[in-house]
């Protein structure tokens, strides 16, 4: 009303005029609507009677089906299921009635007794038209599918049950009718430009489409899904006006076809007008009115036109362009109309001042948010809102990374939270929110995300409520957290931590036994050493020959023990040699048979061709022995031992589970029994030193805790499974060595080899030591130059230094070690070779146990037949 004060005479004038003409373009649009809608309800009849006269054709059809297949089903061929009668039958039909395509004959399981096209025995148990006869013994429909044999065409079919005299159920007779012969069922001269006909089974499926279109109604496939579900719960003819598949807009007209009254429709079939050809008459007719009209109009509309655009028309426009372009995210447009005096010049001043402050809050407000998405990226921390009126919760897109979830689709529901979470974690993450919205308090949820790589990522889910102004909880905001690194480190320092309590167990009991080593092997060398010279000079008769093989005896397992507790703390000397494991493991079997009895089975399964390694033989034997003992008392009466070789790659994955592995090429030593097994507390102590579950005396604790110093000390490990009642299973892993196996240089001297007047200069600061070797080595005629320091020892190798040719000294003794002492005799005596004695070496010629190349070394205690070869080994 304001516009129409306040504007110019012209456009009163103008629109005075234009109000005076509404009343006959009212008339005008009316008359054409009315004549439209009379156009549309004939058409609807028509079409209406057309589809109904297509469901006559095709229950037409139907009945001829049945007629057929209730013909044939009584003939002797099909009561007699005869494969070869029945086909030559069906043939016959087929080539006098070009509408069927194909005439089939099942049993009950759904295999083709008889068929124009198809195999015997084929299996048609898949065709809903023959399961669906076989199951209700009655006349039925199927839908669409593609024949099978032969020329594979589109079809549909219909099925009855094949009944003996006695009502018995014997299989099923199909007829198929091929597709492309619905043509010639319907009368399609008469159809208006760009109508249609069309058949589709019960689930919308295209039977028939004329004139065909591949490109857009192709046969086969389903019709619009929004027409379809228009129509597929009706069961009365219907009309309706829809765009069809091809795009164009139609009055279509549908109608179900039914075998029985009441029953579902198996066919449904269609008729369409094109809606245009419908209403272009009545358009005709309306348009030429309104053209009239328009006339008339436009003259008037010219001169307000010309009189309003240039001070009106165009400046609204242009205000109008700019403000759909700035509400389009378009910042920077402007109206550039404020130099304009009037009031749309004062508007557009007003937009443009306007524009201008809210493009400068949205960029603050964008550099914002890009530098809150940075620093949660930056963070790995994600956050989100929630509140109960909403559906979904709003998220950053660092949580939704963090989750897997696309930032561009909706966020899963709370109650699909299963989709991106696992059902644990799923289910933790609801109770907390609804604990914290009944609460009010906080929560802390830690959750385990597996990603498509196969990893997992540990994640750190904080909520808390949000209130409004009057204090009552409206909804929950919080942050998720990745802490995977935190937890792998986590992971990494009880791994860490796992290893260095056992590295401090073993360095205690390396201390322990390094110190007492010494000292309690050279006191053994003396008593072993000396018994032996007596037990050379006495008979067997001698009443105390007895008593000193007793202390040699003693002597020796006490030596042993000493080896044992040196062996678990990787104290004991040993000569690593590159060795085939089979041939080890197959040497010490006997001796294995003698040790765990008749009693027990002992069973080996070597593998082909295994990776050489390098190790002490000797220590094979001790881990073999000790684990294999182990197994025996497990055992009790009778069992079984199973020893079994195999190479294996150990990657890293395998290497999280076990701390103290690391990946590579290992041979796997496995030992098996089926005793008594171990439970979790005992399995995790078993390597402890001096821990045992037998009885008191008949265990000292330090077979497995051995066995387990021998295989750390050549860098293996060592893996076992035990279950209680049923048994144990050892595997020991030891490194492939990279290089060539090559055979000993040294075989064993059987007798103690005697010397050739050679000069022996002896270093041991143990007088009773020094003396028995003396002794001995004289014995074995050997020249000796005693020295009980390396002072001494200096000062006689000075003296003779042309006729020393071997020098034998302890490793640990006061002033210097053996190794310092040698390196300066040999500056002293060039050529003078050398024999190191010790219990116990402090890597002071071996490195973690293992001798130096080239190094000779004779462990305490010791026997004379040992000492002998060992020097005449070190001479020759």
């Amino acid at each position: 009303m304001k516009f129409f004060i306040s504007g110019s005479i012209s456009k009163k004038l103008a629109l005075l005029v234009m109000l005076s003409l509404l009343p006959a373009l009212g008339i005008f649009l009316y008359s054409g609507m009315e004549q439209r809608r009379h156009s549309i309800e004939g058409a609807k009849h028509d079409v209406l009677l057309l589809a109904h006269s297509m469901a006559e054709v095709q229950k037409g059809i139907a009945g001829s089906a049945r007629q057929l297949l209730s013909t044939l089903s009584q003939m002797p061929p099909v009561q007699d299921m005869d494969s070869r009668a029945g086909s030559e039958l069906f043939r016959s039909m087929v080539a006098q009635n070009a509408d069927y395509l194909g005439i089939t004959l099942t049993d009950t399981a759904g295999k083709v007794v008889a068929s124009n096209r198809l195999a015997a025995g084929m299996d048609m148990s898949d065709r809903k038209h023959i399961r669906d006869s076989l199951a209700t013994r009655g006349f039925v429909a199927g839908e669409y599918f593609v024949a099978r044999g032969g020329a594979q065409e589109p079809s549909f079919s219909f099925s009855s049950p094949v009944l003996d005299t006695e009502n018995r159920l014997m299989g099923s007779l199909s007829v198929v009718i091929g597709l492309e012969r619905f043509a010639d069922f319907f009368d399609v001269s008469s159809l208006p430009a760009k109508s249609f006909l069309a058949v589709t089974d019960h689930q919308g499926i295209r039977l028939f489409y004329y004139p065909p279109k591949k490109d857009t109604n192709p046969l086969g496939k389903p019709i619009l899904t929004r027409n379809w579900e228009l129509v597929r719960q009706e069961r009365e003819p219907g009309i309706f006006i829809q765009q069809a598949s091809d795009g164009i807009r139609r009055i279509i007209a549908y109608e179900q076809v039914s075998l029985q009254p009441g029953d579902a429709p198996y066919i449904w079939v269609w008729a369409g007008i094109p809606e245009s050809a419908v209403l272009a008459p009545a358009n005709a007719v309306l348009l030429r009115n309104l053209l009239l009209m328009a006339l008339v109009m436009a003259i008037v509309l010219a001169v307000s036109w010309t009189l309003g655009r240039n001070t009106l028309i165009f400046p609204i426009k242009r205000l109008v362009n700019t403000t759909e372009n700035f509400a389009m995210g378009n910042l920077d447009a402007r109206s550039g109309l404020s130099d304009k005096g009037d009031e749309l010049g004062a508007l557009a001043r007003a937009f443009d001042d306007m524009a201008d402050t809210l493009a400068a809050s949205q960029a603050l407000l964008r550099e914002r948010e890009e530098h809150l998405e940075e620093a949660q990226r930056i963070a790995h921390i994600g956050s989100w809102e929630w509140c109960p009126a909403a559906e979904r919760p709003t998220c950053s897109k660092e949580l939704c990374r963090l989750l897997g979830v696309d930032p561009q689709e909706p966020f899963p529901l709370l109650g699909e939270l299963e989709k991106i979470l696992s059902p644990d974690d799923a289910g933790k993450v609801r109770v907390a929110m609804e604990t914290a919205m009944s609460t009010g308090e906080p929560y802390e949820v830690e959750l385990e995300k597996k990603q498509e790589d196969g990893t997992n990522r540990w994640l750190l889910a904080r909520g808390e409520v949000l209130r409004d102004e009057k204090g009552t909880i409206a909804g929950l905001r919080g942050t998720l957290l990745d802490v995977t690194e935190r937890r792998l480190a986590e992971k990494e320092r009880e791994k860490l931590q796992i290893q260095l309590s056992q590295a401090q167990k073993l360095e205690s009991i390396g201390r322990l036994a390094g110190g007492v080593a010494h000292d309690f092997n050279n006191m053994l060398a003396v008593i072993l050493g000396h018994a032996e010279m007596m037990l050379l000079k006495l008979s067997p008769a001698d009443p105390l020959h007895a008593e000193l093989q007793m202390i040699a005896k003693a002597a020796g397992r006490s030596a042993d023990l000493t080896k044992q507790l040196l062996a678990f703390a990787r104290k004991q000397i040993v000569e690593p040699k590159v060795l085939d494991l089979n041939e080890t493991v197959e040497a010490i079997l006997k001796m294995l048979r003698r040790l765990i009895g008749e009693n027990i089975e002992l069973t080996w399964h070597p593998a082909a061709n295994p990776w050489p390694i390098k190790i002490d033989p000797s220590q094979v034997d001790q881990v073999l022995a000790n684990i294999c003992v182990n197994a025996r008392d497990a055992i009790g009466e009778t069992g079984g031992i199973i020893i079994e070789t195999e190479n294996v790659v150990i990657d890293q994955s395998f290497c999280e589970m076990q701390p103290d592995c690391v990946p590579g090429e290992y041979v796997m030593l496995a030992v098996r029994d089926n005793g008594c097994g171990m439970d979790r507390e005992t399995l995790d102590n078993i390597f402890e030193p001096f821990f045992t579950t037998k009885e008191f005396g008949k265990g000292t604790g330090l077979g497995l805790a051995t066995a387990y110093g021998i295989i750390r000390q050549n860098k293996g490990f060592v893996r076992v499974e035990s279950e209680v009642g049923k048994g144990t299973m050892f595997r020991v892993y030891l490194p492939r060595f990279a290089g060539a196996m090559v055979l000993p240089d040294i075989l064993p001297i059987p007798d103690a080899p005697r010397g050739k007047g050679e000069s022996v200069l002896l270093v041991e600061d143990e007088p009773s030591v020094m003396e028995f070797c003396r002794r001995l080595l004289t014995s074995l005629g050997y020249t000796v130059l005693s020295a009980a320091t390396p002072g001494d020892a200096m000062r006689l190798a000075a003296e003779h230094a042309d006729s020393i040719h071997l020098l034998i000294t302890d490793v640990i003794m006061p002033e210097m070690n053996g190794q310092d002492l040698a390196k300066r005799l040999q500056a002293l005596v060039p050529g003078m070779k050398c024999l190191f004695m010790s219990g116990y070496t402090a890597d002071f010629i071996a490195h973690q146990g293992v001798l130096d190349e080239g190094v000779r070394f004779i462990q305490k205690p010791f026997t004379t037949n040992e000492l002998a070869q060992q020097v005449r080994h070190a001479l020759d």
